[in-house]
């Protein structure tokens, strides 16, 4: 009897898990269409949408300042409409727990101060965006400048283009 109880309760347990992650994976779904539907309303669906521009994010070869190149920190720019949204993705470097600070140079302007953070965790991962707005149709160009904080001032990564003298990264924008 005993045995059959235990089976039983392993069952109920497995459908019960399986229960749940079905649950999980349908509210999952559920999210990612509704931000999804969120961020485009209105406009053209996601499968007509370009993929982000991405470039890598490499420590600056100014003063590297003991900076790993953690090859796999990125950048990635999409323009839906007049926007653009900009991510900053730092990924297993040898600064964890720092806070940095996004400034950014478009098309020639001046460099720029954002209000994106990135507070890197025990790994010396962390990821920030922010958004440029009333871009006008066409292709512009951002160049990406990472300093630590407080006190801005030590470069610390750039876009992979930018650190070797060259442009940024290169994007569309339709209207």
């Amino acid at each position: 009897m005993r045995s059959f109880l235990i089976h039983r309760q392993v069952r109920t347990t497995r459908r019960r898990l399986l229960m749940a992650a079905t649950a999980t994976a349908a509210a999952s779904a559920a999210l990612v269409l509704a931000l999804t539907g969120n961020a485009q309303a209105h406009i053209e669906p996601s499968y007509l949408q370009p993929a982000p521009d991405t470039q890598q994010l490499q420590a600056w070869a100014g003063t590297a300042d003991g900076q790993t190149l953690s090859p796999a920190s990125y950048a990635a720019v999409l323009c839906v409409g007049s926007t653009a949204y900009v991510s900053v993705h730092l990924i297993l470097t040898n600064r964890p727990l720092t806070t940095f600070q996004a400034a950014y140079w478009l098309d020639s302007g001046p460099w720029t101060w954002t209000d994106a953070f990135i507070r890197t965790g025990w790994d010396g991962s962390g990821s920030a965006s922010f958004a440029l707005h009333g871009l006008a149709a066409g292709i512009h160009d951002v160049m990406l400048d990472i300093n630590n904080t407080p006190a801005p001032g030590s470069t610390y990564y750039l876009n992979e283009t930018h650190n070797y003298g060259g442009l940024g990264i290169g994007f569309a924008c339709s209207s």
